[in-house]
């Protein structure tokens, strides 16, 4: 959720309705709602199907979620509008390394790298 809630903050001037899927779990789709002085929280059920834009976080290709990208690609198309745009926003090429890139017809896709310093102060 914290990936999701900085996006939504990003747009939240663009856009007028956000819903957010886990796993891309249809059925548990909720809608995304702007408190001032809480940001973004988890509201009612929504209906995503027709949507301009469809984001997948890079989650998704993890092994761990046990998804496929046949199978994300399949709730993706149910789920956008007619020339609906596909987002991909990962870190460290999650889509590549995992092959989605090439299976997911993604519009645009922001790949992130993260870089760390640890060092002693004192």
């Amino acid at each position: 959720m914290p990936f999701i809630e900085l996006l939504a903050y990003a747009v939240k001037d663009l856009v007028v309705d956000m819903v957010h899927a886990p796993n891309v779990t249809l059925d548990k789709a909720v809608k995304l709602t702007y408190i001032e002085g809480y940001g973004f929280q988890v509201g009612e059920k929504a209906d995503p199907r027709g949507s301009d834009v469809v984001v997948l976080l890079g989650g998704l290709a993890m092994p761990t979620s046990g998804l496929t990208a046949e199978a994300v690609l399949k709730v993706t198309e149910e789920i956008s509008k007619e020339g609906g745009v596909v987002i991909g926003v990962d870190f460290m090429s999650v889509f590549d390394r995992s092959s989605w890139t090439n299976k997911i017809p993604f519009k645009y896709l922001v790949d992130s790298y993260c870089e760390s310093k640890v060092e002693e102060l004192s």
